[in-house]
């Protein structure tokens, strides 16, 4: 089916480029306790909340037969993006956003998927492809995770002191290789873990307790009380 070309363009103030394109089906076989929330509800529009959370920018647009077109220096991600696309179709997940960001330190994109048209923050996954040809796909608790840890470090700071921040997660809390997931036999505790552009990496754990859903993440090249003391924050999970 012919996917709509049309795109808009949005220059910032700090020179990344926003870009909207139609919404792409796959081929066949192609402080108190914080609350993981702010996410908007509407159809796709928590991909674009946490592109704007980590600064990323527009990575590619979507064309026919799904083949994507990569802008500039992301054209290296273009074959690595179609496999993961592929593989994720298998998995159920058979449809991907509108939009596709990309993060510029580590060279990461950012691409949304569903398992049907409409998105759905319950079951909505997150995949973050590198040039390299990995690929890290986190489930919606995880990538909620990520987005609350991002939140809750940025509070209110603005100007330079919110970039210097993001700077410095970018390197610390941003996937850059291969995921290591795993589950409790009863499956009462999940967790995902990966490497980051330095640091040692972070590790996201869902778990219960009281009968409330939590997440856990741990970066630890993120340090908080002093060097080499790993960043912890635990959210409610909604």
């Amino acid at each position: 089916m012919p996917i709509s070309r049309r795109t808009a363009l949005i220059g910032t103030s700090r020179g990344a480029i926003v870009l909207a394109v139609g919404v792409p089906a796959l081929a066949a076989c192609g402080a108190a306790a914080p609350v993981v929330a702010g996410v908007s509800g509407a159809a796709a529009g928590w991909l674009a909340e946490f592109g704007n959370e980590v600064r990323a920018e527009v990575a590619a647009k979507a064309v026919e037969g799904g083949k994507w077109v990569f802008e500039k220096l992301w054209e290296n991600w273009s074959k690595p993006s179609s496999e993961m696309l592929t593989k994720q179709s298998v998995e159920g997940f058979g449809f991907y956003g509108r939009t596709v960001y990309g993060h510029a330190v580590p060279g990461t994109t950012f691409v949304s998927l569903h398992r049907a048209r409409a998105a759905d923050l319950a079951s909505d996954r997150l995949a973050c492809v590198r040039d390299s040809g990995e690929f890290v796909v986190l489930d919606s608790w995880a990538w909620k995770g990520v987005l609350a840890f991002v939140r809750q470090e940025l509070g209110d700071k603005e100007g330079d002191d919110r970039l210097h921040v993001l700077q410095l997660l970018a390197g610390t809390l941003m996937p850059h290789g291969a995921v290591t997931p795993g589950k409790t036999p009863a499956e009462t505790v999940s967790w995902v873990g990966y490497p980051t552009n330095h640091g040692g990496g972070v590790e996201i754990v869902k778990f219960t307790d009281g009968g409330t859903a939590k997440v856990m993440v741990k970066a630890f090249g993120y340090y908080t009380g002093g060097y080499g003391q790993a960043t912890s924050h635990t959210f409610d999970l909604k």
